[in-house]
């Protein structure tokens, strides 16, 4: 057996064995690296090919990556590599990816790589360009590897590659689910199709790119598709924002050894997508009957993600578009506060925290569907009256905030808009009673809000005034 190309069988025991499903989030958000099924199909240098007198050896299934003419570096050492960043916040929701070897475990170093489509053969099935045949010592242009058999199954681009989820992932409203991708020769579209343990899927869901050396421009997010990101992909070393991954020699072009500061091109345009359930959930474009509602698919069990549909001027079985796919995570889960008996323990003054993919708390009776709430517990230090209020400091959309005497039950003290958007609450208090406190958005909005404990509470005093109105 090919030890590059895992069989089914073996892809779900490697999936079932791997740490990688660990969480990379705080609390009980979980970014879930999934190990894609292994089919790279393009040329391969062994190691970084960082000039003409690097050695070649195509069978090698790490190192340098092309799916083009032109290729990324996989070097975990290298800052300017994708790889070194497997595992930490990336993109533009701060989502953890997970690249290749990073995923296997120390048996099999070269662990699980690309996912590609489209075509990267010269002249019918099985065969590749003549150029890619030997390397080319002054272009250094890989060798296709032996084990580099074109999947050219399946009608004229399309080649399915489905990946597996084994056990599966549960599916929660606030899901999301990025991936790490580029295009070869102009850009272009593919589609990704989400499956679950009943047997039902998803419509497909279009993704974009350009061409991954060409045009800076992001491109558009396709008409009615559920993506709340598709843009290149940033990284941070230092204090400075990168908008590219570092490159290598190639048969076009010597090395990238600028590195774009200011999202300009031509650069390497590695492209992140993120799949928003909470859209898929609620419908895009509902009306024009191309993404209908679906809120069937929260508490699914995600089983596979299959990648298919090379689009764009492919020409198959001759052409020369491709798409890789680096790497994809689901995020689910939910703040460890998000429920009252998980309530966060606060004292008087400032704290600074967030909502962000809280959901499905029962409301709270002083707002509109404020389900999006995060639980904080308060000890009283004196008897008397004690105020809170989001007014004001971080706070950033349009709060409810409810006390409560014990979890369950009716609140205390609740408001919605006592200070603009923001809310102000006080009750009198005993001191060493545990206070719940409530924070939520109206109508599920999410953002960042200051919590302001007063212990004892300011004592607000109407004072009338004297009469002396001279006017009309």
């Amino acid at each position: 057996m090919n030890p590059f190309r895992l069989s089914r069988p073996s892809f779900v025991l490697l999936a079932l064995g791997l740490a990688a499903l660990a969480p990379r989030a705080h609390a009980q958000v979980v970014d879930h690296a999934i190990p894609l099924n292994y089919n790279f199909h393009g040329m391969a240098h062994a190691g970084e090919a960082t000039s003409a007198s690097t050695p070649a050896n195509a069978d090698l299934p790490h190192g340098y990556r092309s799916i083009s003419d032109r290729g990324l570096i996989f070097d975990g050492t290298n800052a300017h590599s994708i790889a070194a960043y497997s595992g930490q916040p990336l993109g533009a929701t701060g989502l953890a990816y997970a690249f290749f070897d990073t995923l296997g475990p120390a048996s099999n170093p070269e662990g699980l790589d690309i996912v590609h489509l489209g075509s990267r053969c010269g002249t019918g099935a099985g065969l590749i360009y003549p150029y890619e045949a030997s390397v080319d010592t002054t272009t250094i242009v890989g060798v296709a590897p032996a084990w580099n058999v074109c999947d050219q199954s399946g009608t004229p681009g399309v080649s399915p590659q489905t990946t597996t989820i084994s056990p599966g992932l549960p599916i929660d409203a606030s899901a999301e689910i990025g991936i790490l991708f580029h295009g070869s020769d102009g850009g272009g579209e593919f589609n990704v199709v989400l499956g679950f343990s009943d047997g039902s899927s998803l419509p497909a869901i279009t993704l974009a790119c350009p061409d991954w050396f060409g045009n800076p421009a992001d491109p558009a997010i396709v008409l009615n598709q559920p993506l709340s990101v598709q843009q290149k992909l940033r990284h941070v070393e230092g204090s400075t924002t990168f908008y590219t991954f570092q490159g290598a020699y190639n048969n076009d072009a010597a090395r990238i050894g600028t590195w774009s500061t200011s999202n300009a091109g031509p650069n390497l345009n590695v492209m992140e997508a993120v799949i928003s359930v909470p859209m898929i959930v609620s419908g895009v474009g509902v009306g024009t009957g191309s993404w209908p509602a679906h809120p069937e698919v929260v508490g699914k069990s995600l089983t596979s993600i299959t990648f298919l549909d090379a689009g764009g001027t492919l020409t198959f079985p001759t052409g020369g578009r491709g798409y890789a796919v680096f790497a994809v995570t689901v995020r689910s889960g939910q703040p460890a506060n998000a429920t009252c008996a998980g309530a966060q323990n606060i004292g008087a003054g400032d704290t600074v925290s967030s909502n962000l993919r809280a959901s499905g708390s029962p409301p709270s009776g002083c707002g509109v569907n404020d389900s999006s709430a995060v639980w904080f517990r308060y000890v009283a230090a004196t008897s008397g009256p004690v105020d809170a209020r989001t007014c004001g400091g971080t706070t950033n959309f349009d709060t409810t905030l409810s006390v409560y005497a014990a979890c369950g039950g009716e609140p205390i003290a609740c408001d919605d808009d006592s200070c603009s958007a923001g809310s102000h609450v006080q009750w009198v208090a005993t001191a060493g009673a545990p206070y719940y406190l409530r924070v939520a958005g109206n109508n599920g909005a999410t953002g960042s809000f200051t919590l302001h404990v007063n212990d004892p509470g300011h004592l607000d005093v109407t004072v009338p005034l004297a009469l002396n109105f001279n006017g009309i």
